[in-house]
């Protein structure tokens, strides 16, 4: 028997060193929560889009949203300076997301009454009445984005004067200017062409970007990921035309990661540690074997002994 239970307690400590535990693969306390303000969509000249997630968050999932009304545990909060937020609304739920021990909630709001061609800086938080519900649990402020409404007009300047003539006066007038070329660089898509990686592994997202203007433009790009700008590009397209960009990331925590490049989604990916790991799930599968067929083995032997 001693024998059998040496076995047993071997093979257990064989198996936990290399089996991750589930708290080793990204779990947190259940009362925390992780805000990231996700770009603004839907920008026009007074009205606007905000988006924004919440991870491991505790009060949404016992209150969600009904009938499209928020319970405003959250809101998002803005302004048109940095950090100087006076005005505020309530962020409506759409889609929340379980897995294991993670919870994610996405928030949105339309928002109107904006001031033509204005920057504006916009952050997600918890809305002060509902912290007071909740004073153990921690919670941190989405990222501060800017964006800035349409509208804004390019002038032109002509010149005019008195023309000469045989005394007789005339009157000035400004000279028809001819129609001018613009251009519009903007966005078509963004897709990920790998989904689920290992810790470090690189992963390709890829944006067409077109030219829908009459004249030949640049435009800057920015990668987000989980509402972090990390990295941008410049780009140039002709008129008419569109062009690929490509943006290479990689992260080593395990977790799932919403990749956006300027407001447009490209979807997401999911670093996991098993991922191209399978001599490491074939030699732990062994090690069972080899376990079970060691206590087979002593309990024959005593058996027959």
């Amino acid at each position: 028997m001693k024998r059998l239970l040496a076995a047993l307690a071997l093979l257990i400590a064989t198996i936990t060193l290399f089996i991750p535990t589930a708290a080793a693969v990204g779990s947190s306390p259940m009362h925390t929560g992780s805000f990231i303000t996700l770009p603004t969509t839907d920008i026009h000249n007074s009205t606007a889009v905000f988006h924004g997630k919440v991870v491991e968050a505790y009060s949404f999932s016992a209150h969600p949203a009904s009938n499209g009304q928020s319970p405003s545990e959250f809101i998002f909060k803005y302004g048109i300076a940095p950090g100087v937020y006076t005005h505020q609304v309530n962020a409506v739920i759409g889609q929340v997301q379980w897995e294991g021990y993670r919870t994610w909630a996405y928030f949105s709001a339309l928002v109107t009454g904006l001031s033509v061609c204005q920057n504006y800086y916009v952050q997600l938080q918890m809305s002060p009445e509902w912290r007071r519900f909740f004073p153990d649990v921690v919670f941190s402020f989405g990222p501060e984005i800017r964006f800035t409404t349409t509208g804004c007009m390019i002038r032109t300047l002509g010149s005019g004067g008195l023309s000469s003539g045989t005394g007789t006066s005339t009157t000035s007038s400004l000279p028809v200017s001819a129609p001018v070329q613009m251009a519009s660089v903007v966005v078509q898509n963004a897709t990920i062409t790998t989904t689920k990686v290992s810790p470090g592994q690189d992963v390709d997202i890829a944006a067409s970007v077109t030219n829908k203007g009459t004249a030949n433009g640049d435009a800057k790009l920015t990668l987000y990921v989980n509402g972090e700008a990390v990295e941008s590009k410049g780009v140039t397209v002709a008129s008419g035309q569109t062009a690929p960009v490509h943006f290479n990331v990689s992260r080593n925590e395990p977790g799932t990661y919403d990749v956006y490049v300027n407001g447009v989604p490209a979807g997401s990916f999911t670093v996991d540690v098993f991922t191209n790991n399978d001599n490491l799930i074939y030699i732990i599968m062994a090690l069972f074997v080899m376990g079970i067929s060691g206590t087979v083995f002593f309990l024959v032997r005593k058996r027959t002994a």
